[in-house]
């Protein structure tokens, strides 16, 4: 199973049916404020592939926004906790670059690493631990180059493991940001990162794209094609 979770109105559900082979049919998708999805969505049709002379069906899975005006933070962790242990590859989807706001998006693996924590039985937490799914953060609408301190090309993976330090501990959040970072370590030792352009330049085409997936720019195409292909190959 392959699940999908981020915050609210970033564009999850039409990337999902991308990886699906489609615009629609599959996740509803619109252009207005309001959240398209409501709990967790499962698609029926599973996407069957050969690997290693065994035949996999592969199922997609969309989940709730996270930080919808009318939720609260609990209803927020049972979607992402349940869509997280449900999935055998994670993904999470984020506009831009990796900043501490995005991070602190991902608090709830740190409210999930706390429950684990609190566990009478310590086998049975590790057990747990050992089942978490491959995680791959996704960065919609990325337009930087990607670089090191000193100028020097690095991959998105890199850039991910670079984030992922500790940060200084005169920080007025340290404490908590690096609670985060450590989480994310701790569960997710198979962790990718992966960088897509907007999808059109016209603002216009956008509200379109459920209906006409002509207007996707050829680019992004390549590399929604060679996401797909990365994720089923994993």
């Amino acid at each position: 199973i392959i699940a999908i979770a981020g915050k609210y109105r970033t564009g999850k559900s039409l990337l999902m049916n991308l990886l699906c082979g489609a615009t629609e049919n599959n996740f509803e998708v619109s252009a207005s404020v309001n959240a398209c999805t409501r709990g967790i969505w499962f698609y029926s049709e599973p996407i069957t592939i050969k690997k290693d002379e065994e035949i996999i069906d592969i199922y997609i899975m969309d989940s709730e926004g996270l930080g919808g005006v009318d939720k609260n933070q609990n209803h927020d962790i049972q979607i992402f906790t349940l869509a997280m242990l449900l999935s055998s590859f994670f993904i999470f989807n984020s506009y831009g670059v990796i900043d501490e706001n995005s991070l602190s998006t991902l608090s709830l693996v740190t409210s999930l690493a706390n429950k684990i924590q609190n566990m009478e039985d310590e086998e049975d937490a590790v057990h747990l631990i050992n089942h978490f799914p491959t995680f791959l953060w996704v960065l919609r609408d990325f337009v930087l180059d990607l670089k090191d301190d000193e100028g020097n090309d690095i991959s998105p993976d890199q850039y991910l493991e670079y984030v992922l330090e500790e940060t200084y501990a005169d920080h007025p959040r340290a404490e908590e940001h690096n609670a985060i970072r450590a989480a994310l370590k701790r569960f997710f030792p198979e962790r990718y990162c992966a960088t897509l352009i907007r999808p059109s330049d016209d603002e216009r085409d956008l509200h379109k794209l459920k209906s006409d997936p002509d207007l996707l720019k050829p680019d992004f195409v390549n590399q929604i094609n060679d996401l797909r292909n990365f994720i089923l190959n994993q």
